[in-house]
């Protein structure tokens, strides 16, 4: 199996939240595999025609024989997934003058997260499951749930999360299809993250006052909620 690193454009079932199926289309790696982790994932940007609306954010591949593309094409930062390294087949690499414009926007976005090194475990894995769009499965208030989470931040301080509950147990009875919840992340344990769909509440009745001091949020229709 190839070793992929950043700055590699590589062709991927790129999975779109829009989209039952998953269309194989180029992205670009923005974190390589680890060859000494089991899971070795590729963290990824995605690539689109330059045809299509313009986002903010996205970046003109300059040179195209240079990156492996057959028509005009940009990146788009603001799209992120994760794939296993074996689902990748290499393409090209990105020309080194459109790296710093796509490094600038990933800085900018992410910089509350990273900005804060006394970050707990349990905070970058949450954050890790939203740039990724993973389930995570953990334990809370002695109850197993399976959540997404939508917002992550601080309140007065302490790590916090609004995250939506599909399945598993709660204090009080699940409704059919789920129910918002606030998570003090320092009672939560047992985290794990899982493949699977990305599942949010159709609405929510009022302005959200689990995290005061947003720093990542993943909601289309922020601010916030």
């Amino acid at each position: 199996m190839p070793n992929f690193k950043a700055w590699d454009i590589v062709r991927v079932p790129f999975p779109d939240a829009g989209r039952q199926v998953r269309q194989h289309r180029p992205a670009l790696v923005i974190a390589g595999d680890d060859r000494d982790d089991p899971h070795r994932l590729l963290w990824l940007a995605m690539i689109t025609s330059a045809a299509h609306r313009g986002w903010r954010g996205d970046v003109p591949i300059s040179n195209l024989q240079q990156a492996g593309l057959p028509v005009a094409s940009i990146v788009r930062p603001a799209k992120l997934a994760t794939l296993e390294a074996g689902m990748a087949e290499r393409l090209g690499t990105l020309p080194a003058d459109d790296r710093v414009a796509v490094s600038t926007y990933l800085q900018d976005r992410l910089r509350p997260v990273l900005a804060n090194s006394r970050s707990s475990r349990t905070y970058r894995l949450f954050a890790h499951a939203m740039v990724s769009r993973r389930q995570v499965l953990c334990t809370y208030d002695r109850h197993h749930r399976e959540i997404c989470p939508i917002i992550l931040g601080r309140t007065k301080g302490e790590e916090m999360s609004l995250v939506y509950q599909f399945a598993g147990q709660s204090g009080s009875r699940l409704p059919p299809g789920g129910a918002w919840k606030c998570f003090r992340l320092a009672g939560v344990s047992d985290v794990r993250l899982r493949e699977g769909d990305w599942v949010t509440g159709s609405g929510h009745s009022r302005r959200q006052s689990c995290v005061t001091d947003v720093e990542l949020d993943v909601n289309p229709d922020s601010p916030y909620l």
